[in-house]
């Protein structure tokens, strides 16, 4: 199984080099995402409170889909109230173009592995990250689809860490769709922008992962 969480960076593959990419990429894309995240009419919608509740400290399971990558770091570090978060990146190229963009909106990385024990080794990275008190980033539907379809590996993690999964997901008047799997979302400048913070999913020792897969994208939408 491979990390959840992978960077979306295809678009600016096509106009740059990988040498310029690996050198350029994480500050222009940050820079990119600050300056757009900036221009939006943002309304935030938190039905658990997570954002008012400045005693709540529990970690999540921070779940989007994939196809929201591209301002979630943004919006996490302004409207998630001083929260750590740390992203779970491949030990890939653009793995490592995760981890470095990370770091320009103060969020840890983890490089993890695309063996066949990758999981045990994400369940128990997830496990040290409750205890030191960090939400987690995961994309249910990633790294390659299908779109909006809730894999089991993210009800794995929830249920051996027991981290409740916080769904998270944006609506934007106006944006720019990429031709990828999951039609990858880049809003246009002065969209309005409506954040859905969901009620949180804890998984059960003994919950169906079928059921709760869809129970778990019911809450996220699309």
């Amino acid at each position: 199984m491979e990390p959840p969480f992978e960077p979306e960076v295809h678009f600016l593959k096509s106009a740059l080099g990988r040498k310029w990419i690996r050198r350029f990429g994480p500050p222009l894309i940050a820079a990119i995402i600050k300056v757009l995240g900036a221009s939006l009419r943002v309304t935030v919608e938190d039905i658990p409170g997570v954002r008012s509740n400045k005693e709540q400290r529990e970690p999540f399971l921070f779940a989007f889909w994939h196809n929201r990558i591209f301002l979630m770091p943004y919006f996490y570090r302004k409207y998630m109230g001083g929260r750590n978060l740390t992203v779970m990146a491949s030990p890939s190229r653009d793995g490592q173009l995760s981890t470095d963009m990370a770091k320009y909106f103060g969020i840890h990385a983890a490089r993890g592995s695309s063996s066949r024990s990758g999981l045990r080794a994400q369940i128990q990275l997830v496990r040290e990250l409750k205890s030191a008190g960090s939400d987690v980033a995961v994309t249910p539907d990633g790294p390659r689809g299908p779109c909006y379809t809730v894999k089991h590996g993210i009800l794995q993690l929830a249920q051996s860490s027991g981290l409740s999964i916080l769904p998270v997901t944006y609506h934007l008047s106006a944006k720019w769709e990429m031709s990828s799997w999951d039609g990858f979302q880049i809003p246009k400048p002065f969209a309005r922008c409506h954040i859905r913070v969901g009620e949180p999913l804890h998984v059960g020792a003994d919950d169906d992962f079928v059921k709760m897969a869809e129970e778990l994208a019911r809450r996220m939408g699309e």
